[in-house]
Parts: structure tokens; C-alpha cells; sequence
């Protein structure tokens, strides 16, 4: 290896060039020519020693790239985390309330000879979590990076609407005595819940600084 430093070679410009009448045209040629190969091999050598040297440190373009990876995947997996805990307990809470206590009666009233004694935890649980991670990927997560609040809730409106619609649309063509004002009820609040879970996921992301 060449062992020379860069700032050893005289830069050779064309004004010293044309200065020194010693030098005739077909030789001054030569000496440009062979300082500048005698220049770029100097750097190449030296580039290869860095990249050796980074190789074995682990502080090379290899262990720089991965570790930006290994951050980006880092930021993004907190950043859909924040997004859907945000989601789900709004949905949760949101939901508890309005069958628990509100509309109760309702659907009791409705579809009561339909409904268990008994709530199936584990079946509820997993539509929760099932349906936070539907309202993440179609209506929070597309619309970070500066998107206003009004498209994050219509699409979650809409991702509910539909959600909701096709199973009460089910219902009613598939159950005997379904009610349809029950239905319109449950549509609406589909829509409802889904748009304000979304703003909560969207509106954890911002209070953490992750939109």
C-alpha cells in the first residue's frame, strides 16, 4: 500500500502548467497524466482501508445502514403501537358504555331472545383487538404525515359503516325477526364509535410526537 498522504501531491494546475516553458506539450501531458493516476491510486487505497477498518469495527457503510434499519423499524413499530392502544381503548371504553348502559335496552328489547346469559369474553376480546387493527391500517395509519383530522374520521366512518352494515345487512336477510329500526340504530353507532376510536389513535400519535 501506497503509504503517500494526498495533501503530499502538488496540485498541478494549468497555469503552472503553461508557466514552465521547460516542460514541451507531449511531456507536460505525461506529468498531469502520471500525477493524477499516482493521486487516485493514493485515495483508493486509503478508501480501502477505511472500508477494512469499518468492517472490523463494526462503524463501517454496513453497520451505518443497519442501524438506521434497525431505527426506522423501531420508530415505526412505536408509532403503530401508540396508534392502535390509542384506538382500542377508546373503542372499548366507548362500546362498554353504549351496550352496557345505554342502549341496553334496546337491544333487549329487540333481540333479546336472541342474546346469551353470558357475554363470550375471549370471542369479544378478539373482535376488539381484530377490529382496532382494521381501523389502524384503513383509516389512522395512511393518513399521518399531515393529513387533516376530517379524512382520519371519514374514512373511519366509512371503514364502520360498512363493517357494521354488512353484518346487521346479514341479519337482517338471514334471521327471523330482526328488527330493522335495531339495525339502523347499530349502523349508525358503528359509524359513530369507529370515527372516534380513529381520532384517538391519530390524536395519541400527535401528543407523542409520531404523526
Amino acid at each position: 500500500m501506497n503509504n503517500a498522504n494526498v495533501s503530499d501531491i502538488p496540485h498541478v494546475g494549468t497555469s503552472a502548467v503553461a508557466s514552465d516553458t521547460a516542460l514541451a506539450p507531449p511531456f507536460t501531458c505525461v506529468a498531469v497524466l502520471t500525477l493524477g493516476i499516482e493521486k487516485f491510486a493514493i485515495e483508493r487505497d486509503a478508501g480501502v482501508a477505511l472500508a477494512l477498518s469499518g468492517a472490523q469495527t463494526d462503524t463501517g457503510f454496513a453497520g451505518i445502514v443497519s442501524g438506521h434499519d434497525m431505527s426506522y423499524k423501531e420508530k415505526a413499530m412505536n408509532k403503530y403501537l401508540i396508534a392502535y392502544s390509542g384506538t382500542a381503548v377508546v373503542m372499548v371504553a366507548l362500546d362498554m358504555l353504549w351496550l352496557g348502559l345505554i342502549a341496553k335496552p334496546l337491544y333487549q328489547q329487540g333481540i333479546g331472545h336472541l342474546m346469551a346469559e353470558k357475554i363470550n369474553v375471549p370471542v369479544a376480546v378478539l373482535f376488539y383487538l381484530l377490529y382496532a387493527v382494521g381501523l389502524v391500517i384503513f383509516a389512522v395509519s395512511p393518513q399521518t404525515g399531515g393529513y387533516d383530522w376530517v379524512k382520519t374520521a371519514t374514512m373511519a366512518a366509512l371503514f364502520g359503516f360498512f363493517a357494521y352494515a354488512t353484518y346487521d345487512l346479514t341479519n337482517l336477510s338471514t334471521l327471523k325477526g330482526w328488527p330493522v329500526g335495531l339495525s339502523l340504530i347499530d349502523i349508525a353507532w358503528g359509524t359513530f364509535v369507529s370515527a372516534v376510536a380513529a381520532s384517538a389513535g391519530k390524536a395519541a400519535l400527535e401528543w407523542t410526537g409520531h404523526a
